[in-house]
């Protein structure tokens, strides 16, 4: 792993992006990681997000590497680093009926957090 510095971050978005699907695999969880460790901050957690639900919305790996990205995701809500915007990306783009049962907490993780985002906008 790279310092904490922003070619971190470059090296973490290509590998969420990678044509490889071993390579998505090794960095799915990667954010969430960083997230539970304390190592990102408040500017890089919201386009982190942006980039990890576009990458959840087109991966066809779904267990190897979707599974992933939505853990990331659910990490980065505990610290409220998810914009409402990245919330209804994900949740209008995926239907919880097609998910694999291992998604699923993820996933109502983050329709939980939309919930909320949207009773305190109301």
């Amino acid at each position: 792993m790279l310092s904490n510095t922003p070619q971190r971050l470059v090296e973490m978005v290509r590998g969420i992006t990678s044509e490889s699907v071993d390579e998505r695999h090794i960095w799915a969880d990667v954010p969430g990681y960083w997230c539970d460790n304390g190592e990102l901050n408040c500017d890089e957690g919201p386009v982190l997000a942006a980039v990890l639900a576009w990458a959840t919305l087109i991966e066809t790996h779904i267990v190897e590497v979707r599974e992933g990205f939505l853990s990331s995701l659910s990490s980065l809500i505990v610290l409220d680093l998810v914009p409402t915007e990245v919330l209804e990306l994900v949740t209008s783009g995926l239907s919880r009926d097609s998910l694999d049962i291992s998604e699923v907490e993820f996933y109502d993780a983050l329709a939980t957090k939309l919930a909320e985002h949207r009773k305190r906008s109301s």
